[in-house]
């Protein structure tokens, strides 16, 4: 049977504004993929250069990767193995962004920049919500 664990605790609860306003910002970023899906999709075929097809599953994979960093970013009770796995996708999301941003055709050192905040604001909250400590899997035999 899986079982559910708290998440790590933590030391400064002042800090946890930054993972919060994170994943707000993330959740509103995820809302306007999914509402605007088919601009999402043109957008990224213009500036990438590629084929409707690889625009449209770069999509689901962007937006597949923001949904399931969410619940590690929410603090939600998990099991062992969805806190590592979402934890890893929290980290991820800013590096899948910055491949993209650097992989486009009309490359602006001004997306760069921002995404480099971006990934520093989320590297910031995986090490603020124990992101750490949840990169330890511990399995018990059978």
């Amino acid at each position: 049977m899986i079982k559910t664990t708290s998440p790590p605790p933590v030391r400064h609860k002042r800090l946890l504004i930054i993972p919060y306003t994170y994943v707000t910002a993330l959740i509103v970023l995820i809302l306007w993929q999914l509402i605007m899906l088919s601009t999402f999709t043109l957008y990224l075929r213009d500036y990438l250069g590629t084929g409707a097809t690889t625009a449209a599953t770069l999509a689901i994979l962007l937006i597949g990767i923001e949904v399931f960093s969410v619940p590690f970013l929410l603090r939600l009770h998990l099991s062992p193995l969805a806190r590592f796995c979402s934890a890893i996708l929290a980290f991820a999301t800013p590096l899948a962004w910055i491949a993209v941003i650097t992989a486009g055709n009309s490359f602006n050192v001004m997306y760069l920049l921002i995404n480099i905040v971006i990934f520093l604001w989320g590297g910031l909250s995986f090490w603020v919500l124990g992101g750490p400590k949840a990169m330890h899997l511990h399995f018990k035999a059978a």
